[in-house]
């Protein structure tokens, strides 16, 4: 008899066995601390697979379950009996742990739920500067209205279901239209004004009431019953599989109710456009053509960045992500365009040689103006725009677009977009007075590492101008 039980003693536990419980242990507290999302997906599977050890944290049996050495997650450690002992659990280790999986299980199962019933992956942010920490004197920062999202809710929608729902729900609007008497580009009457320039018969919403106040109910209600009579006076355009499940009043009728905050956003426009004489709608054009314009630069400097990329030994696919996106890219506008034919701006590009006399007095001038982000160092700055310069001197068609139109002139006037990035840009990129006076003010900015991991330190030195120190011969990684 071994000594250990000669004076009625338990036997001393397998040591195979203490240390499966110990790195049990460590994995219930690295699933306690892990983040929602990655709990959701790693969760489950490496519960079961705790679960499956022993048939819980609980268990002592000295001879550990098969399982754990077929789990991707978890293995026993090879023990030499020799070995010194790791600090044993607590005698209470095992109940508790159950205790602690179990609620672990649950809260799983609450974030899969909550995940299945909330909306896919929403839009970037972008960061915003905290308005507490601005200096007395300064404006605040000015919230951005995020536009509502409807959608049908429909467990299931094949391809030919989802071509089903928008033609069903661009006739119903369009309907809705005819009902009104609305023309696309022209007025969009509601009972509080304005009113229809020409007579008829038309429905009148209230767009001062709610969505299912009865006056606008029965416009969507009309518009339902008219494209159910004319879908099925019509046997082309809706597959026959599908008719039964979208010919329906109640379907319709819901297809409305999804399309009428369209009708508000345009009484809602053309009403802040009376109000400040358009200035709105020329700001939205103006944005979006500014996005626009960010997109085709980045795609530019991509092109423009390969014989960079060459001359330094790097990897041109990593590169062209890790140094290129379109919010890191400057805004190009011009004052001309929005119709404003700003002599005051023509007379400064003059001013600063930037444009000849002629150009000065032409009220369309063909030019825009280029603006460095706020955010970003000026020697980057410099190195996107030289980058972009050689490749225009070897372009085949050089001074033309893809559309054969004469390429932009580009002038900097020295000014700066206040434009925040959706995606943070490396410490590298940002100009360090930006950086130390400002960046503190955005509380919401990701931080990211100082270089990317695809370039040599010495070569972001170089772009941004700063001493490259003697490590700087090696990629970070």
């Amino acid at each position: 008899m071994p000594p250990s039980l000669e004076d009625g003693s338990s036997p001393p536990p397998d040591v195979g066995t203490l240390e499966t419980i110990k790195l049990k242990d460590e994995m219930l507290a690295m699933l306690q601390q892990m983040p929602a999302d990655m709990l959701v997906r790693y969760g489950r599977g490496m519960i079961a697979d705790m679960q499956s050890v022993g048939g819980g944290l609980g268990t002592t049996s000295s001879t550990p379950s098969a399982s754990a050495t077929s789990s991707p997650y978890m293995t026993t450690p090879q023990v030499s009996p020799r070995s010194a002992l790791t600090s044993l659990p607590n005698e209470e280790s095992g109940p508790r742990a159950d205790s602690q999986l179990e609620s672990l299980h649950r809260r799983v199962a609450e974030l899969e739920r909550s995940q299945q019933q909330s909306p896919a992956g929403g839009r970037a942010k972008r960061p915003t500067k905290h308005v507490d920490l601005e200096e007395e004197g300064e404006g605040t920062a000015s919230k951005r209205a995020r536009a509502a999202v409807t959608s049908l809710h429909v467990t299931e929608l094949d391809e030919v279901d989802r071509t089903v729902k928008t033609y069903l729900q661009s006739e119903v609007r369009k309907q809705m239209y005819a009902l009104i008497g609305y023309e696309p580009g022209g007025v969009m009457p509601s009972k509080d004004g304005p009113c229809l320039e020409r007579d008829g018969d038309f429905f009148i919403p209230d767009f001062s009431k709610p969505i299912r106040d009865s006056s606008n109910v029965a416009i969507q209600g009309r518009a339902a019953e008219l494209v159910l009579a004319q879908e099925k006076a019509m046997q082309a355009t809706i597959p026959e599989d599908y008719r039964d499940r979208w010919l329906r009043e109640g379907i319709l009728r819901g297809l409305a109710e999804k399309s009428w905050p369209n009708l508000k956003q345009i009484y809602l426009e053309q009403k802040r456009a009376a109000l400040d004489s358009g200035k709105a709608k020329i700001l939205k054009a103006r944005n979006t053509r500014c996005s626009q314009r960010r997109e085709t630069r980045a795609d530019q400097l991509r092109l423009a960045l390969q014989p960079f990329c060459d001359e330094h030994t790097l990897d041109y696919e990593a590169i062209k992500v890790q140094l290129v996106h379109k919010d890191w890219m400057g805004d190009e506008c011009s004052c001309d365009e929005d119709g404003t034919k700003s002599e005051s701006w023509r007379e400064k590009m003059f001013e600063m040689g930037k444009i000849s006399a002629k150009d000065r007095d032409d009220p369309d001038v063909d030019v825009w103006e280029e603006k460095r982000p706020v955010w970003m160092h000026p020697k980057f700055w410099e190195w996107q725009k030289q980058l972009l310069v050689e490749r225009g001197k070897h372009r085949p068609s050089k001074g033309k677009s893809r559309s054969g139109r004469n390429d932009h002139k580009r002038v900097d006037l020295g000014c700066v977009s206040h434009l925040m990035p959706t995606r943070t840009p490396y410490n590298f990129m940002l100009d360090p007075e930006w950086m130390e006076k400002e960046l503190p003010k955005y509380t919401d900015w990701v931080h990211r590492p100082h270089y990317p991991s695809h370039i040599y330190k010495r070569v972001c030195d170089m772009i941004v101008g700063a001493p490259a120190d003697s490590g700087s011969t090696t990629q970070v990684v």
